[in-house]
């Protein structure tokens, strides 16, 4: 099934066109432009490592930026942003980074990216929050005759791209024994007894390539509120990811799986060949994803994205942003190598590209 070992699928791409192929080169050396206002470079921005928040502080008045992903620090000052209340969600519109000499990265994820955007008034209304992907994903866990355990070892070593084409990729994971265990079906000795072979389970999950059907919404606090729609297509790629994943665990001699159905105790192959999965409700599927993107998408034109191909928000001077919020579509895989890849190219961007004049 082209099990592959989860380090050795993407190579990062390699930088052409003059500009050096690693973030942490030492600074060009100082150039002049636009009436005497130096690069970014030259002015000593850094690519992509760490965060200039000070404790307790972040670039845009929100705690959650200061483990950002791209925190610049331009003409020795940190980063220009807002003030405002984490708590109760209030912050005040983002400053002009061009009056103040400096760029803003913002960097605070595919849920709160789009509502400090939001509530400065700042990107297209029709695609800020919008056109959010998931990777919905789906476990199941399966019982062998002989101990497993599951959990020594990596936890994440192994997946498969041979259902690309079919918008599924299969993924190796466990979760902690105690969690494992409060999922096990059953009530009091039932329940216990299943739980007690928690030693002879394996898990394999699947991820599926989704259209994007989910908003963020300002909620009443900090934390935003986000709805998604799965769209019919990807709905009914559910049974087929179960399928795959339980008969690959039947086919290494598993003895009886546990589906993400709840309510549903543990079948054996022939339990589950009669079980018609399409015509579980949807809601008795359990579903989990880790995976927002695309809430305030990158594209070539201000009508159908909310940043350019080099993460500056349209119509925005010196905003820029660098986060899982920009990835335009669904990537069909874990998504970190893509985020990193993203953020450097960002920032090999700004490195090269003038300030902006002080007025």
């Amino acid at each position: 099934m082209g099990i592959i070992p989860s380090g050795q699928r993407h190579e990062p791409p390699t930088q052409s066109g003059g500009t050096s192929a690693s973030p942490h080169d030492p600074p060009a050396v100082p150039d002049t432009h636009a009436a005497g206002r130096p690069t970014h470079s030259s002015a000593g921005a850094s690519s992509i490592e760490g965060a200039s928040c000070a404790a307790g502080t972040s670039a845009l008045g929100t705690s959650a930026l200061s483990t950002s992903v791209a925190g610049t620090s331009v003409a020795g000052t940190s980063v220009a942003g807002t003030s405002g209340d984490p708590e109760s969600g209030r912050s005040a519109a983002l400053t002009s980074a061009a009056a103040s000499g400096t760029s803003v990265v913002l960097a605070a994820g595919a849920w709160h990216t789009p509502l400090l955007l939001q509530r400065s008034g700042v990107g297209h209304p029709r695609w800020v929050g919008r056109q959010m992907t998931l990777h919905p994903g789906f476990r199941v866990l399966a019982r062998f005759a002989r101990p497993v355990r599951g959990w020594q070892g990596a936890l994440q070593s192994a997946y498969t791209d041979a259902f690309e084409h079919e918008g599924i990729t299969l993924m190796g994971l466990f979760v902690p024994t105690g969690v494992l265990g409060a999922t096990m079906p059953g009530v009091g000795a039932e329940h216990v007894a299943a739980a007690s072979k928690i030693d002879h389970l394996a898990m394999f999950g699947g991820i599926i390539h989704d259209a994007g059907g989910g908003s963020v919404h300002r909620g009443p606090g900090r934390e935003p509120v986000v709805t998604y729609r799965m769209a019919p297509e990807d709905r009914a790629k559910i049974p087929r990811v179960i399928s795959l994943l339980a008969e690959t665990f039947f086919a290494a001699g598993a003895e009886e799986v546990f589906i993400p159905v709840l309510g549903m105790r543990g079948l054996d192959a022939d339990a589950f060949r009669r079980t018609d999965l399409s015509r579980v409700p949807a809601a008795r599927i359990e579903c989990a994803s880790q995976h927002p993107l695309g809430s305030a998408r990158m594209g070539c034109a201000r009508e159908n994205s909310v940043v350019d191909p080099d993460g500056r928000v349209w119509d925005t001077q010196e905003l820029y942003i660098a986060d899982g919020s920009v990835l335009p579509t669904s990537l069909g895989v874990n998504p970190q190598l893509s985020i990193m890849t993203v953020a450097t190219r960002f920032a090999w961007r700004m490195r090269d590209r003038p300030l902006p004049p002080l007025d």
